[in-house]
Protein backbone atom coordinates (compact mmCIF):
# COMPACT_ATOMS: atom_id res chain seq x y z
CA UNK A 1 0.00 0.00 0.00
CA UNK A 2 1.46 3.42 -0.99
CA UNK A 3 2.06 6.23 1.71
CA UNK A 4 -0.76 8.37 0.09
CA UNK A 5 -3.15 5.36 0.12
CA UNK A 6 -2.32 4.98 3.74
CA UNK A 7 -2.83 8.54 4.54
CA UNK A 8 -6.48 9.46 3.72
CA UNK A 9 -7.17 5.65 5.55
CA UNK A 10 -5.95 7.15 8.62
CA UNK A 11 -7.27 10.43 8.24
CA UNK A 12 -11.15 8.45 7.13
CA UNK A 13 -10.83 6.78 10.35
CA UNK A 14 -9.71 9.69 12.62
CA UNK A 15 -12.91 11.35 10.88
CA UNK A 16 -15.45 8.71 11.93
CA UNK A 17 -13.67 8.28 15.46
CA UNK A 18 -14.38 12.60 15.89
CA UNK A 19 -18.14 12.62 14.34
CA UNK A 20 -19.89 9.77 14.52
CA UNK A 21 -22.32 9.35 17.55
CA UNK A 22 -21.02 8.61 21.23
CA UNK A 23 -23.24 5.34 21.40
CA UNK A 24 -22.35 4.42 18.02
CA UNK A 25 -18.68 4.85 18.56
CA UNK A 26 -18.74 3.04 22.15
CA UNK A 27 -20.47 0.26 20.20
CA UNK A 28 -18.00 0.00 17.31
CA UNK A 29 -14.82 1.14 18.98
CA UNK A 30 -13.28 -2.30 19.28
CA UNK A 31 -14.53 -3.44 16.46
CA UNK A 32 -13.46 -0.37 13.70
CA UNK A 33 -10.14 -0.78 16.07
CA UNK A 34 -9.61 -4.37 14.89
CA UNK A 35 -10.33 -3.56 11.31
CA UNK A 36 -7.79 -0.51 11.37
CA UNK A 37 -5.37 -3.15 12.91
CA UNK A 38 -6.05 -6.41 10.42
CA UNK A 39 -5.84 -3.52 7.49
CA UNK A 40 -2.81 -2.11 8.10
CA UNK A 41 -1.00 -5.02 9.25
CA UNK A 42 -2.74 -7.89 6.95
CA UNK A 43 -1.72 -6.40 3.38
CA UNK A 44 1.75 -7.52 2.20
CA UNK A 45 4.02 -6.02 -0.87
CA UNK A 46 1.92 -8.07 -3.25
CA UNK A 47 -1.27 -6.97 -1.95
CA UNK A 48 -2.43 -10.28 -0.71
CA UNK A 49 -4.13 -10.37 2.18
CA UNK A 50 -2.74 -13.01 4.73
CA UNK A 51 -4.83 -14.97 7.01
CA UNK A 52 -4.92 -13.01 10.84
CA UNK A 53 -8.35 -13.01 10.89
CA UNK A 54 -8.49 -16.48 9.64
CA UNK A 55 -6.21 -17.49 11.81
CA UNK A 56 -7.82 -15.70 14.67
CA UNK A 57 -11.03 -17.34 14.11
CA UNK A 58 -8.81 -21.03 13.58
CA UNK A 59 -8.25 -20.62 17.24
CA UNK A 60 -11.57 -19.31 18.75
CA UNK A 61 -13.23 -22.86 17.05
CA UNK A 62 -10.35 -24.57 18.28
CA UNK A 63 -10.88 -22.87 21.96
CA UNK A 64 -14.66 -23.60 21.49
CA UNK A 65 -13.98 -27.35 20.54
CA UNK A 66 -11.48 -27.93 23.03
CA UNK A 67 -14.15 -26.82 26.05
CA UNK A 68 -16.20 -28.95 24.56
CA UNK A 69 -14.34 -31.73 24.57
CA UNK A 70 -13.00 -31.07 28.02
CA UNK A 71 -17.17 -31.27 28.75
CA UNK A 72 -17.68 -34.18 26.91
CA UNK A 73 -14.88 -35.71 29.05
CA UNK A 74 -16.12 -34.74 32.13
CA UNK A 75 -19.58 -35.80 30.96
CA UNK A 76 -18.58 -39.24 30.13
CA UNK A 77 -16.45 -39.70 33.57
CA UNK A 78 -19.72 -39.22 35.55
CA UNK A 79 -21.72 -41.74 33.35
CA UNK A 80 -18.89 -43.87 33.62
CA UNK A 81 -19.05 -43.77 37.37
CA UNK A 82 -20.10 -47.21 38.86
CA UNK A 83 -22.96 -47.41 40.94
CA UNK A 84 -23.02 -49.38 43.93
CA UNK A 85 -25.33 -52.18 44.71
CA UNK A 86 -27.73 -51.27 47.52
CA UNK A 87 -28.40 -54.72 49.32
CA UNK A 88 -30.32 -52.88 52.21
CA UNK A 89 -31.63 -49.26 52.69
CA UNK A 90 -32.78 -48.16 56.08
CA UNK A 91 -33.52 -44.88 57.65
CA UNK A 92 -30.23 -44.57 59.28
CA UNK A 93 -28.20 -47.31 57.86
CA UNK A 94 -27.65 -48.98 54.36
CA UNK A 95 -25.50 -52.28 53.67
CA UNK A 96 -23.96 -52.32 49.72
CA UNK A 97 -22.19 -54.93 47.61
CA UNK A 98 -18.92 -53.72 47.24
CA UNK A 99 -17.25 -54.00 44.30
CA UNK A 100 -13.90 -55.22 43.83
CA UNK A 101 -10.61 -52.61 43.68
CA UNK A 102 -12.70 -50.21 45.50
CA UNK A 103 -11.13 -48.49 48.53
CA UNK A 104 -13.87 -47.91 51.29
CA UNK A 105 -12.29 -44.65 52.17
CA UNK A 106 -9.59 -42.18 51.35
CA UNK A 107 -6.31 -42.60 52.89
CA UNK A 108 -2.82 -41.13 52.87
CA UNK A 109 -2.00 -43.51 50.00
CA UNK A 110 -5.07 -43.59 47.81
CA UNK A 111 -4.32 -41.55 44.33
CA UNK A 112 -6.94 -39.03 43.16
CA UNK A 113 -7.92 -41.14 39.77
CA UNK A 114 -9.19 -43.73 42.38
CA UNK A 115 -12.33 -44.60 43.06
CA UNK A 116 -13.26 -44.27 46.57
CA UNK A 117 -16.65 -46.38 48.00
CA UNK A 118 -17.83 -43.42 50.59
CA UNK A 119 -17.66 -40.34 47.99
CA UNK A 120 -19.04 -42.85 45.02
CA UNK A 121 -21.96 -43.82 47.49
CA UNK A 122 -22.02 -39.97 49.04
CA UNK A 123 -23.26 -38.99 45.15
CA UNK A 124 -25.22 -41.94 44.64
CA UNK A 125 -27.50 -41.41 47.59
CA UNK A 126 -26.78 -37.72 48.55
CA UNK A 127 -26.33 -38.45 51.98
CA UNK A 128 -23.20 -38.69 53.60
CA UNK A 129 -22.29 -42.33 54.73
CA UNK A 130 -19.83 -43.60 57.76
CA UNK A 131 -18.34 -46.88 57.13
CA UNK A 132 -19.45 -49.75 60.38
CA UNK A 133 -16.10 -51.91 59.29
CA UNK A 134 -13.87 -52.48 56.71
CA UNK A 135 -13.38 -54.71 53.23
CA UNK A 136 -9.85 -54.98 51.63
CA UNK A 137 -9.01 -53.26 48.59
CA UNK A 138 -9.67 -56.13 46.52
CA UNK A 139 -12.27 -57.77 48.53
CA UNK A 140 -16.07 -57.68 47.27
CA UNK A 141 -19.26 -58.34 49.21
CA UNK A 142 -21.48 -57.10 52.10
CA UNK A 143 -20.18 -53.54 53.50
CA UNK A 144 -22.42 -51.66 56.26
CA UNK A 145 -22.64 -48.03 56.39
CA UNK A 146 -24.35 -45.23 58.54
CA UNK A 147 -25.66 -42.12 57.80
CA UNK A 148 -24.69 -40.51 61.21
CA UNK A 149 -21.50 -41.09 63.62
CA UNK A 150 -23.65 -41.79 66.64
CA UNK A 151 -25.20 -44.98 64.48
CA UNK A 152 -22.05 -46.24 63.26
CA UNK A 153 -21.42 -46.73 66.92
CA UNK A 154 -24.35 -48.65 66.97
CA UNK A 155 -24.06 -50.62 64.27
CA UNK A 156 -19.99 -51.87 65.09
CA UNK A 157 -21.46 -53.00 68.72
CA UNK A 158 -24.52 -54.86 67.10
CA UNK A 159 -21.81 -56.36 63.96
CA UNK A 160 -19.79 -57.68 66.78
CA UNK A 161 -22.45 -59.53 68.64
CA UNK A 162 -23.20 -60.61 65.00
CA UNK A 163 -21.01 -62.77 62.33
CA UNK A 164 -19.44 -62.42 58.89
CA UNK A 165 -19.35 -65.28 56.32
CA UNK A 166 -16.84 -65.20 53.03
CA UNK A 167 -16.77 -67.40 50.10
CA UNK A 168 -13.10 -67.73 48.92
CA UNK A 169 -11.34 -69.93 46.51
CA UNK A 170 -8.34 -71.63 48.09
CA UNK A 171 -5.22 -73.09 46.46
CA UNK A 172 -4.97 -76.80 46.88
CA UNK A 173 -7.34 -79.50 47.93
CA UNK A 174 -9.09 -80.13 50.81
CA UNK A 175 -6.47 -82.19 52.98
CA UNK A 176 -9.12 -83.36 55.60
CA UNK A 177 -10.57 -87.05 54.57
CA UNK A 178 -14.31 -85.63 55.95
CA UNK A 179 -15.34 -82.82 53.85
CA UNK A 180 -18.11 -82.22 56.60
CA UNK A 181 -15.25 -81.71 58.93
CA UNK A 182 -13.89 -77.91 59.48
CA UNK A 183 -10.19 -76.44 60.17
CA UNK A 184 -10.26 -73.98 62.66
CA UNK A 185 -6.94 -71.73 62.14
CA UNK A 186 -6.19 -70.31 66.06
CA UNK A 187 -2.94 -67.98 65.39
CA UNK A 188 -1.97 -64.78 66.47
CA UNK A 189 -1.37 -62.18 63.94
CA UNK A 190 0.61 -59.06 64.06
CA UNK A 191 -1.19 -55.61 64.06
CA UNK A 192 0.57 -52.67 64.31
CA UNK A 193 3.89 -53.96 66.03
CA UNK A 194 1.74 -56.44 68.29
CA UNK A 195 0.52 -59.88 68.47
CA UNK A 196 -3.29 -60.21 68.95
CA UNK A 197 -5.01 -63.40 69.31
CA UNK A 198 -7.14 -64.34 66.16
CA UNK A 199 -9.45 -67.24 64.91
CA UNK A 200 -10.68 -68.31 61.76
CA UNK A 201 -13.61 -71.53 61.25
CA UNK A 202 -12.97 -73.07 57.31
CA UNK A 203 -15.57 -74.81 55.95
CA UNK A 204 -14.94 -77.04 52.56
CA UNK A 205 -18.01 -76.24 50.05
CA UNK A 206 -16.73 -78.21 47.12
CA UNK A 207 -13.21 -79.25 46.32
CA UNK A 208 -11.44 -81.14 44.17
CA UNK A 209 -7.88 -82.67 43.73
CA UNK A 210 -7.25 -81.29 39.82
CA UNK A 211 -6.46 -82.74 37.08
CA UNK A 212 -3.55 -84.11 34.79
CA UNK A 213 -0.65 -84.45 36.79
CA UNK A 214 -1.22 -85.97 40.78
CA UNK A 215 -1.10 -83.40 43.57
CA UNK A 216 0.26 -84.51 46.69
CA UNK A 217 -0.92 -83.38 50.32
CA UNK A 218 0.56 -83.17 53.72
CA UNK A 219 -1.07 -82.49 56.81
CA UNK A 220 0.05 -82.21 60.28
CA UNK A 221 -2.75 -82.00 63.29
CA UNK A 222 -0.22 -80.93 65.76
CA UNK A 223 0.81 -77.82 63.86
CA UNK A 224 -1.94 -77.30 61.68
CA UNK A 225 0.64 -76.64 58.60
CA UNK A 226 -0.62 -78.17 55.02
CA UNK A 227 2.55 -78.80 52.35
CA UNK A 228 1.00 -79.50 48.97
CA UNK A 229 0.94 -78.60 45.35
CA UNK A 230 3.93 -80.39 44.48
CA UNK A 231 1.51 -81.72 41.51
CA UNK A 232 1.09 -78.50 40.33
CA UNK A 233 4.85 -76.62 40.73
CA UNK A 234 5.21 -79.65 38.15
CA UNK A 235 2.62 -79.03 36.09
CA UNK A 236 3.43 -75.08 36.28
CA UNK A 237 6.90 -76.62 34.98
CA UNK A 238 5.49 -78.90 32.21
CA UNK A 239 5.33 -76.13 29.92
CA UNK A 240 2.67 -76.31 26.94
CA UNK A 241 0.98 -79.27 29.00
CA UNK A 242 0.48 -76.34 31.79
CA UNK A 243 -2.14 -75.09 30.05
CA UNK A 244 -4.35 -78.79 30.06
CA UNK A 245 -3.20 -79.38 33.90
CA UNK A 246 -6.26 -77.76 36.54
CA UNK A 247 -4.82 -77.85 39.95
CA UNK A 248 -6.26 -78.26 42.79
CA UNK A 249 -8.67 -76.06 44.87
CA UNK A 250 -11.14 -75.75 47.16
CA UNK A 251 -14.36 -73.61 47.71
CA UNK A 252 -14.78 -72.74 51.33
CA UNK A 253 -16.68 -70.82 53.76
CA UNK A 254 -14.89 -68.49 55.90
CA UNK A 255 -15.82 -67.30 59.05
CA UNK A 256 -13.21 -64.53 61.02
CA UNK A 257 -14.15 -64.88 64.95
CA UNK A 258 -11.62 -62.11 65.07
CA UNK A 259 -11.20 -58.94 62.77
CA UNK A 260 -7.73 -58.60 62.66
CA UNK A 261 -5.96 -57.07 59.50
CA UNK A 262 -6.10 -59.10 56.14
CA UNK A 263 -7.17 -61.95 58.98
CA UNK A 264 -8.71 -64.92 56.12
CA UNK A 265 -6.27 -64.09 53.98
CA UNK A 266 -2.94 -64.67 56.62
CA UNK A 267 -4.35 -67.53 58.22
CA UNK A 268 -5.02 -69.42 54.97
CA UNK A 269 -1.49 -68.97 53.85
CA UNK A 270 -0.61 -70.05 57.15
CA UNK A 271 -2.31 -73.63 56.79
CA UNK A 272 -0.37 -73.86 52.78
CA UNK A 273 -3.90 -72.95 51.39
CA UNK A 274 -3.76 -69.38 50.57
CA UNK A 275 -6.40 -67.40 48.56
CA UNK A 276 -6.22 -67.30 44.55
CA UNK A 277 -5.11 -63.79 43.43
CA UNK A 278 -3.72 -62.61 46.66
CA UNK A 279 -0.72 -61.15 45.87
CA UNK A 280 0.97 -60.47 49.15
CA UNK A 281 -0.03 -63.46 51.16
CA UNK A 282 -0.70 -65.73 48.54
CA UNK A 283 1.40 -67.83 45.40
CA UNK A 284 2.31 -65.50 42.28
CA UNK A 285 2.85 -68.30 40.04
CA UNK A 286 -0.62 -70.08 41.19
CA UNK A 287 -1.98 -66.53 40.57
CA UNK A 288 -0.53 -66.30 37.24
CA UNK A 289 -1.73 -69.69 36.33
CA UNK A 290 -5.57 -68.89 37.34
CA UNK A 291 -5.11 -65.12 35.40
CA UNK A 292 -4.13 -66.86 32.31
CA UNK A 293 -5.77 -69.75 31.77
CA UNK A 294 -9.03 -69.16 33.66
CA UNK A 295 -9.88 -65.29 33.48
CA UNK A 296 -9.45 -64.65 37.53
CA UNK A 297 -8.14 -60.89 37.53
CA UNK A 298 -9.19 -60.34 40.76
CA UNK A 299 -9.00 -61.47 44.34
CA UNK A 300 -11.26 -64.61 45.29
CA UNK A 301 -12.29 -63.62 48.34
CA UNK A 302 -15.77 -62.08 48.66
CA UNK A 303 -17.98 -61.49 51.69
CA UNK A 304 -21.30 -62.72 51.02
CA UNK A 305 -23.37 -62.97 54.56
CA UNK A 306 -23.81 -60.40 57.54
CA UNK A 307 -25.78 -61.15 60.93
CA UNK A 308 -26.15 -58.05 62.64
CA UNK A 309 -28.67 -58.06 65.95
CA UNK A 310 -29.94 -54.91 65.43
CA UNK A 311 -33.96 -54.51 64.68
CA UNK A 312 -34.38 -53.05 61.05
CA UNK A 313 -37.31 -51.58 62.13
CA UNK A 314 -36.26 -50.12 65.17
CA UNK A 315 -33.00 -48.49 63.60
CA UNK A 316 -34.02 -44.93 64.90
CA UNK A 317 -34.19 -46.19 68.19
CA UNK A 318 -30.71 -47.59 68.24
CA UNK A 319 -31.55 -50.55 69.71
CA UNK A 320 -29.14 -54.16 69.98
CA UNK A 321 -31.82 -56.71 70.13
CA UNK A 322 -31.67 -59.85 71.28
CA UNK A 323 -30.54 -63.30 69.36
CA UNK A 324 -33.26 -64.54 68.09
CA UNK A 325 -34.12 -60.95 65.69
CA UNK A 326 -30.99 -60.70 63.94
CA UNK A 327 -31.12 -58.95 60.96
CA UNK A 328 -28.96 -61.16 58.09
CA UNK A 329 -27.66 -59.69 54.74
CA UNK A 330 -26.63 -61.61 51.99
CA UNK A 331 -24.25 -60.67 49.02
CA UNK A 332 -24.69 -62.28 46.12
CA UNK A 333 -21.07 -62.89 44.35
CA UNK A 334 -20.18 -60.67 41.70
CA UNK A 335 -20.30 -61.94 38.10
CA UNK A 336 -16.43 -61.70 37.32
CA UNK A 337 -16.27 -64.38 40.34
CA UNK A 338 -18.88 -66.42 39.46
CA UNK A 339 -18.13 -66.92 35.72
CA UNK A 340 -15.16 -68.51 36.81
CA UNK A 341 -16.70 -71.05 38.92
CA UNK A 342 -18.90 -72.06 36.41
CA UNK A 343 -16.54 -72.26 33.63
CA UNK A 344 -16.79 -76.30 32.31
CA UNK A 345 -12.67 -76.54 33.87
CA UNK A 346 -14.30 -76.31 37.34
CA UNK A 347 -16.93 -79.22 36.95
CA UNK A 348 -15.21 -81.47 39.27
CA UNK A 349 -15.61 -78.98 41.97
CA UNK A 350 -19.42 -79.71 42.21
CA UNK A 351 -18.88 -83.44 41.53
Amino acid sequence: MSRGHQFFLDMYLVLLLLFCPLSTRNHNHNAMIAIALSTTNSIDSSNKPTAVVHEDDDNDKQHRRTMHDNVSDNNKTKRERPRIPVLRYENEWVCVNKPTSMTVYRGKNTKRSELVLTTTLKRQLSRKVFPVHRLDHRTSGALLLAFNSNMAGVLHDALRQGSKEYVALLRGGWPLENKDESIVVEKPLRVDGVMKDARTVFECIATTQGSGLSNRQIYNDHDNEICNDEGFIKSLNAGEQADAVLPACTLVRAKPETGRWHQIRRHAYRIGMPVIGDSEHGDSRANRWWRRNMGLNRLALHCFSLDIRIRASAANEKKVVDNDEITNILAPLPEEFSAVLRRSELQDLWE
